[in-house]
């Protein structure tokens, strides 16, 4: 009788221990579907980054012309700068290039906050919240919501 219970504490002991290697396994397996997830989101990100705003947001129908003039205002045309070497103009010449260059870069400041109030105002408070967190996380600084890009 004694040998049988022995047995079956062996038994029972090893199927605890393969049950525990297999939880492990799954978690293993968890942790790099989880960096694959990262990983994709990354790129994504990186890719179109206003697409995945626009998913996290789940804009409703209702809410998508204020999602899409702002989206326009977010991402502006490059840049059209004049082939002209800076560094052979003279200092003057270079300053209001500057200048003009911040004036340029001041208005779209202005248009894209202006499309960002309108989004809020039709966004709920979770919405809002999503967005307020992305802002932060796009470290949004000088060159205002196009940086994330």
């Amino acid at each position: 009788m004694k040998d049988m219970l022995m047995r079956g504490a062996i038994v029972l002991a090893l199927l605890a221990g393969s049950a525990s290697a297999m939880a492990n396994e799954g978690s293993d397996i968890e942790a790099k579907a989880a960096w694959h997830r990262d990983a994709t989101l990354d790129m994504a990100v990186q890719t179109n980054p206003q697409a995945v705003l626009h998913d996290r947001l789940a804009v409703r129908p209702d809410q998508e012309s204020a999602w899409l003039a702002f989206a326009v205002a977010a991402n502006p045309q490059p840049c059209q700068c004049g082939s002209e070497d800076a560094g052979a103009l003279p200092a003057p010449r270079q300053l209001e290039r500057r200048l003009l260059s911040l004036e340029k870069q001041k208005a779209q400041l202005g248009k894209e906050l202006s499309a960002l109030k309108e989004l809020y105002s039709v966004l709920s408070p979770d919405q809002r919240k999503m967005l307020d967190q992305w802002l932060v996380s796009a470290s949004v600084g000088p060159q205002g919501l196009t940086a994330r890009q």
